[in-house]
């Protein structure tokens, strides 16, 4: 539904204020941690193999289009 309404909810002014009051009026910044992030990468990727879920559409190749090494 939201997708339908073009509503981005984290771009709203709802949650910037309930963000605010939240932190008490200060403004909270999330560091950056590479490891973290890469810890990340890897459990999402395990995830969407698990689930067999690509980005990427299947590709089927024919027998014309194969290059063979």
């Amino acid at each position: 539904m939201l997708n339908e309404l073009d509503f981005n909810p984290h771009e709203s002014k709802a949650l910037k204020h309930a963000t605010h009051i939240v932190n008490n009026g200060i403004k909270k910044y999330i560091e950056v941690n590479p490891f973290l992030e890469y810890l990340w990468s890897i459990q999402m990727n395990e995830l969407l193999q698990s689930y067999k879920i690509s980005a990427f559409e299947q590709v089927k190749l024919t027998e014309e289009e194969k290059i063979e090494y």
